[in-house]
């Protein structure tokens, strides 16, 4: 069966939801619930289907990335500080989730190992790096970034030897 997650809006109250793509209307189930001054973007299953993460815009600015466990819809925070945290993607073997965080003072990418709450920088860039997105085979990393001349998109190998220690 093939299931989707949206971020969807009742009476201007947003909410996630999940349904079956045959028939969306009929399955359509709140995964997380409308909250006052709660935005939801970018809902992303993991492999396993298991766990939808999602960046989230919260009352007073914000902007962070969450997980929902999609049996029972507890949400776990991945971040909650005063980043702008958005565009979670997870890795193929669904270890890491990837997404651009500007905690920095510039957006780049960071990775989260699920297992251990590890946080690493992924990308150094000095005008910003979005939107990341893993190939199938999890060695390489794409993402928009902003140079002199615009946005274009990049790509690089996903070396986690190489990424950096994520600056609190």
């Amino acid at each position: 069966v093939q299931t989707c997650a949206l971020p969807i809006s009742r009476a201007s109250t947003p909410r996630v939801v999940i349904a079956e793509l045959h028939d969306v209307v009929g399955t359509m189930r709140e995964l997380a619930p409308a909250e006052p001054f709660t935005v939801w973007y970018t809902p992303r299953f993991s492999p396993d289907g298991r766990t939808v993460a999602a960046s989230v815009w919260r009352s007073g600015g914000l902007r962070d990335v969450v997980l929902i466990d999609v049996a029972t819809g507890r949400i776990e925070d991945v971040t909650h500080d005063r980043a702008q945290d958005t565009g979670p993607v997870f890795s193929p073997d669904g270890r890491h989730l990837y997404f651009a965080s500007d905690r920095t003072g510039v957006s780049n990418i960071y990775s989260y190992h699920l297992a251990s709450g590890t946080l690493r920088q992924v990308t150094n860039v000095l005008m910003g790096a979005y939107q990341p997105a893993i190939s199938p085979s999890g060695d390489e990393l794409a993402y928009i970034g902003y140079t002199a001349f615009g946005f274009d998109l990049f790509t690089m190998p996903v070396t986690p030897e190489g990424f950096r220690p994520a600056p609190a």
